[in-house]
């Protein structure tokens, strides 16, 4: 949690999530693109997204964007 920027580690209690599934999707599916090369992997990995992408999976509802999350 510490490699997320100060803006990100402290929203406050009033922040929501994106309402729109179709959105969290396209998010999703853009993590995992960026996941696709080595480099990619390493900026993700030490800019501390994977935190993000746990508690985006953890929370998920929509059994549709939970799938887009997953790599198959």
């Amino acid at each position: 949690m510490d490699l997320l920027l100060p803006e990100l580690q402290f929203l406050p209690s009033t922040k929501v999530r994106e309402r729109d599934p179709a959105l969290r999707s396209t998010h999703a599916q853009t993590l995992l693109l960026l996941c696709t090369t080595r480099a990619g992997r390493e900026k993700l990995r030490n800019s501390g997204v994977y935190e993000i992408v746990r508690t985006m999976h953890e929370t998920e509802e929509v059994e549709e964007v939970r799938r887009s999350r997953s790599i198959r």
